[in-house]
């Protein structure tokens, strides 16, 4: 997890004060951990949604299938 912890920033990938590097398909919902899957977003755009998936899947057991979400 190191090298994709770096590996946007040398991939060109550059947040502002108010960005922060982030999964285009969360994990949780079975995006890849790799660089391809990684955006730039802006904070408070991303906390919410980020926040909302991982309170509706928390309680599952792992491999369990998401058929989709709700966000608000």
């Amino acid at each position: 997890m190191i090298g994709l912890a770096k590996a946007p920033d040398e991939a060109g990938l550059k947040p502002s004060a108010s960005e922060v590097y982030g999964f285009e398909i969360p994990p949780v919902l079975g995006g890849a951990t790799e660089l391809n899957n990684i955006e730039v977003s802006d904070f408070v755009v991303s906390l919410n949604p980020t926040g909302q998936i991982h309170s509706q899947v928390r309680g599952l057991p792992p491999g369990t299938p998401i058929s989709g979400i709700s966000l608000t």
